[in-house]
This record gives C-alpha cells, sequence and structure tokens, in this order.
C-alpha cells in the first residue's frame, strides 16, 4: 500500500483525470468518516478486490478493522462490522477506490517487469564475454549451497561472483 502522503497525491491525481468526485455523504455512515485511505490499506492487506470481490465475509472484517465493528472480536474471529455495512463499504471501494487500486497494482508489475527485463538485458557486470560452458556451470552451482561449493572445491572467487548474482541465476 502507499504511504498516506503519497495516497493523498496520487488519489487526487487520479480523481482529477478520471473525473471521480468522492461523494461526502456516501463517505459518512452512522455519524462516521469512512477514510478512504485506510480502506485503500485495508483491502491491500487483505489481497486486493479481486480476491474479495463477492466476500462479505472478508468486507466485514474490513468494516471492523476500519471501526465499524458491531460484533466484537473472539478468540478465533476478528472484530466485524455488519452486513449493511459490509455491502456499503464495498460500493464505496468499487465507485471511489477500485479502479484506482487497479491501476496502482498494474504499474507496480509493470515497473518490476521494466526493471527485470533492464536486468535481463543489460546482465550482470561480468557476464558479456563468459563462456558459455562456464555461465551454464554457474547457474548449476546457483542451486547449491555456498558452504557446499566450498566442500567441492570451487574457487572462492567463483563462489562469491555465484552469491552475488544468485537470484539471478535461479531465474
Amino acid at each position: 500500500p502507499l504511504s498516506p502522503d503519497a495516497f493523498a497525491s496520487a488519489y487526487a491525481n487520479f480523481c482529477a483525470k478520471a473525473n471521480v468526485h468522492p461523494d461526502p455523504s456516501e463517505l459518512n455512515r452512522d455519524g462516521r468518516q469512512i477514510n478512504l485511505y485506510q480502506l485503500h490499506i485495508e483491502v491491500m492487506n487483505m489481497g486486493t478486490n479481486l480476491r474479495m470481490e463477492n466476500d462479505d465475509d472478508a468486507w466485514a472484517t474490513i468494516g471492523g478493522k476500519l471501526g465499524f465493528v458491531q460484533i466484537p472480536a473472539s478468540d478465533t474471529e476478528p472484530a466485524k462490522c455488519g452486513s449493511g455495512m459490509a455491502a456499503h463499504l464495498h460500493h464505496v471501494y468499487k465507485q471511489y477506490l477500485a479502479t484506482f487500486d487497479t491501476m496502482y497494482i498494474n504499474s507496480i508489475v509493470r515497473r518490476k517487469n521494466e526493471m527485470r527485463n533492464q536486468t535481463l538485458r543489460v546482465g550482470p557486470a561480468g557476464l558479456s564475454g563468459m563462456d558459455p560452458a562456464r555461465l551454464n556451470m554457474f547457474v548449476k552451482y546457483a542451486w547449491v549451497p555456498a558452504q557446499e561449493l566450498r566442500a567441492r572445491g570451487i574457487p572462492e572467487v567463483a563462489i562469491k561472483w555465484i552469491e552475488s548474482y544468485r537470484p539471478m541465476l535461479q531465474r
């Protein structure tokens, strides 16, 4: 999830571009304000709207976390709001946050893919010009713990190189 400041800035920008205008009357329930940032946080922590689209229990749990507790927590269950509040939170989320969160998640995925592709294009220092047989051997060694590589008599310089690029070699 975004930090409060990053959310405020990004959400204001999103609202301006998408012509979204949260209705204050919809954000006020039972005399209490629904905090869109907190709703964003709780949905992200639960695993996104797509995973809980029709999960009334998840929305009731979110309501409890936002302070709209109607059913107190027990030893086995978290605090929950009533079904009416859960449905209202779901509606508010779909109306004002779902598209924003989808765009946010897509931007993270796109950034990760760009970074991974950049890494694969550029590759680690020392990779260009490496003998393909040696590179293949290092890829195999990437799955072997450093201690075992030492026991096999692999030179320390090779082990250090493998350790520094292990995640990339394991892809």
